[in-house]
């Protein structure tokens, strides 16, 4: 499995953009993200809406991890209330030893931030962040797994070259995956070191942490917890990393959703769908692309019969809508096109776009004129099996007659 990315996201909803001065620098509200602070950088300048992302890791803070380096996957979006999007995409490098602290792009043209995406005079600028590689920063240690803890451990776990010195009968008892490891017959019972491979060190000192009873789950630290928790078979770790995201953390209900459904936490997936109930709310948790839905999700947000098909992936069963009592051909055409074009601030993603509502109307229509033609088919045969039947008796009858007409020849 994968390690997971660190990921997060900055929004900021700018007001009266078009009043923006030429070269006057906004600034968002700084945030810190897995000990790093960051901030949104947007300015007006040569007819373009410039916006960047600042790493806020100073000169200061650098002291103390003098090497620091950060290589992060960067999207801007500038979004407005008409589900409009100007996006971009491109992977940056942050530290001690690189020149700048900011990176971004002249992301829209004046003219149509002011025709096509200014509604009201307000936008919504939005950084998404995934950091590939991080080195030098690293939050402060709530318990030490280091060669200072020798007396009492009987192994050493290596990660990233990092060495933890654990008690293996510890670790045995939460995890399946330790105890076949230290306690099985695998090769690795025997050695008194064994290197861990494909996770980060970091993720591993909290998975460590919380096995140990520290408060070591956060918004930053949960997914990288998790992700352990779900690797090693660690029950401790994931409840108690479920138990945070329902109670304490501030990640959004899209983002919970996300989390619960790659790591099937059936609790949090039910208390985000128990908090979802308006066209809005559901909007809100969707991911942009329906295909990226957990399939099992798909009947539990949409809980209308066969709205979507058993075996689709992100579509309409068009014979939902073929079905459903007092539907027609119009009001199909109708419903899809509000679907594709029904805007919600809350979000800026349509849930459907206006070529699925083509796609799935021509579906409809093409659906709507097979079944036309097996009606039509249908009460043809009907009619000709009619008419043989007609033909047949009236048969019989002459058949009859003659046969009369012969009978009463004979008694004369």
């Amino acid at each position: 499995m994968p390690r997971a990315d660190r990921e997060f996201v900055l929004k900021s909803v700018i007001e009266n953009v078009l009043a923006m001065k030429e070269n006057e620098d906004f600034l968002n509200e700084p945030a810190e993200y897995f000990n790093v602070p960051w901030v949104l950088v947007f300015r007006r300048e040569n007819g373009h809406l410039s916006f960047s992302l600042k790493c806020l890791l100073d000169d200061e803070k650098a002291q103390i991890a003098p090497n620091w380096a950060i290589k992060a996957e960067v999207e801007l979006a500038v979004k407005s209330a008409n589900g409009a999007t100007a996006k971009k995409k491109e992977t940056f490098s942050f530290g001690s030893e690189t020149p700048k602290n900011a990176y971004g792009f002249q992301i829209l043209d004046w003219n149509s931030l002011q025709n096509k995406y200014a509604i009201d005079g307000k936008i919504l600028v939005q950084a998404n962040v995934s950091i590939k590689e991080m080195a030098g920063i690293s939050k402060k240690d709530l318990r030490n797994f280091d060669d200072s803890k020798r007396e009492w451990a009987d192994a050493v776990v290596k990660v990233e070259g990092r060495e933890f010195h654990v008690a293996k009968l510890l670790l045995a008892t939460q995890s399946t995956y330790f105890q076949s490891m230290f306690f099985g017959k695998f090769e690795e019972s025997e050695k008194a070191e064994i290197e861990l491979s494909e996770i980060r060190a970091d993720d591993f000192q909290n998975f460590l942490e919380t096995l140990h009873g520290e408060p070591a789950i956060d918004d930053d630290t949960v997914e990288g917890v998790l992700h352990l928790a779900d690797m090693y078979d660690t029950p401790t770790a994931r409840q108690r990393s479920e138990e945070f995201l329902m109670k304490e953390s501030e990640k959004s209900m899209k983002e919970k959703l996300r989390i619960s459904t790659k790591y099937r936490l059936d609790s949090l997936i039910d208390q985000c769908l128990s908090r979802t109930h308006t066209i809005a709310e559901i909007r809100a948790v969707l991911p942009g692309n329906l295909e990226d839905l957990d399939h099992s999700l798909k009947f539990q947000i949409f809980p209308e019969a066969g709205l979507f098909s058993h075996h689709s992936t992100g579509s309409i069963n068009p014979l939902y809508f073929l079905y459903k009592p007092k539907m027609n051909t119009t009001n199909v055409t109708t419903t899809i096109n509000n679907l594709a074009t029904t805007t919600i601030v809350t979000t800026t993603e349509p849930l459907f776009s206006k070529k699925d509502g083509a796609y799935f109307t021509v579906i409809i229509l093409v659906l709507f004129s097979v079944s036309c033609f097996f009606c039509f088919l249908r009460e043809w045969k009907q009619i000709k099996k009619e008419e043989k039947e007609a033909a047949a008796a009236a048969a019989e009858n002459q058949q009859g007659g003659a046969t009369n007409d012969e009978a009463a020849i004979q008694n004369v």
